[in-house]
């Protein structure tokens, strides 16, 4: 789930050791997610999750199905 570190900090509820790494630590973690995806783009799947939480699910449970419906690693 990809989203902005300022904007997930906004959505956060109660507060634990990652939140209070602070943001250097979230945007290293979403650089290493991105490196991920970078190097195997048939493996991983980017979904946006700045949008409300309705769409963010459609969007996670279609790219599970559609992994799961070609044999691909989920």
């Amino acid at each position: 789930l990809a989203l902005d570190p300022e904007a997930a900090a906004a959505r956060a509820g109660e507060r634990d050791r990652f939140e209070d790494e602070g943001e250097a630590l979230q945007r290293r973690v979403a650089g290493a997610y991105e490196q991920l995806a970078a190097a195997a783009p048939g493996r991983w799947r980017r979904v946006a999750a700045d949008r409300d939480v309705e769409a963010v699910h459609a969007d996670v449970l279609a790219a599970v199905e559609a992994a799961l419906a070609s044999g691909a690693p989920a």
